[in-house]
């Protein structure tokens, strides 16, 4: 699908984020490797918590850097999670964050939580199981 991004991105105090997560109508875990370095080719895996377990959404997007206003072409698909070649993404640059919606509706609001700790593993492990509370 081809949309058009118009996209402004702020650091919030620590304070400030947590109150905002609290006030989330929902939320999901992020696994996203950079597939070039200008980090316009993505690959996302986001974890959702449902009824019955866990649902994970593959998706593929490629965004088209432009200088200047913030508004940017992107090309997003979705995945066959049998498509996925793990063993590809594991040299690839990536982030963790928990993707919190504040707002749905146009315009999309949303505060996403980066993972940084020297072990991702703990840390993912960590925040996956705080999205089961």
């Amino acid at each position: 699908m081809k949309k058009l991004e118009n996209e402004r991105k702020f650091l919030v105090p620590e304070e400030k984020a947590k109150d905002l997560k609290s006030k989330a109508v929902k939320k999901c875990g992020i696994v996203q490797w950079y597939l070039d370095s200008e980090k316009t080719t993505r690959i996302r895996l986001e974890i959702w918590k449902e009824i019955t377990g866990f649902r994970h959404v593959w998706t593929k997007t490629v965004k088209v850097k432009e200088e200047g206003s913030g508004i940017r072409p992107e090309t997003e698909e979705t995945l066959d999670p049998q498509d996925i070649k793990l063993e590809e993404l594991k040299d690839n640059p990536f982030v963790m964050k928990i993707r919190y919606f504040l707002q749905e509706e146009h315009p999309e609001v949303i505060l996403d939580e980066f993972m940084l700790e020297k072990h991702p593993r703990t840390k993912l492990r960590k925040k996956l199981l705080a999205l089961r509370n």
